[in-house]
């Protein structure tokens, strides 16, 4: 069964829809999700979820957040949010197993193809020493539960 692939992003940059195509393009099986806003909702090919329906499953974390960081605090609170709109929505959708993607990455193989790689973490993603992970693998919702609840 293919791993469902999901992404979180609010606007639509011109780059948006290269990477929800090139997703759909290696993954023509997959569930491909996009929960984002009334101006991303353009690709009939992914799933358009509003996130906003998930609001509420973000004030706990908002409301205790200190903005330490130079980057603006709206692109980085929602740096932590997206976890937390993720967890909702797998948790509303009954999603298990999925691939998290940065909404600026270009995917170039089936993820169900790599899994054999990760199958036994309980989460796996791409930034060993940086911190950014572009391509987050979650083996459970468990998995997600636990990162957010951290």
């Amino acid at each position: 069964m293919p791993i469902p692939i999901i992404f979180f992003h609010y606007g639509n940059p011109a780059y948006l829809k290269y990477s929800l195509k090139q997703a759909r393009y290696f993954n023509p099986e997959a569930d491909i999700y996009l929960l984002g806003d009334d101006k991303n909702n353009r690709c009939s090919f992914v799933t358009h979820i509003q996130a906003s329906k998930y609001v509420k499953d973000t004030e706990a974390f908002t409301s205790v957040y200190q903005h330490n960081n130079t980057n603006e605090i709206h692109y980085e609170l929602h740096c932590f949010l997206r976890w937390f709109y993720v967890r909702a929505f797998c948790r509303g959708h009954n999603i298990e197993q999925f691939i998290y993607l940065d909404s600026d990455v270009l995917l170039y193989q089936n993820v169900s193809d790599m899994a054999i790689y990760f199958r036994n973490a309980a989460i796996a993603n791409t930034c060993e020493t940086m911190g950014m992970p572009a391509f987050t693998y979650f083996n459970s919702y468990k998995a997600i539960d636990s990162f957010c609840d951290f």
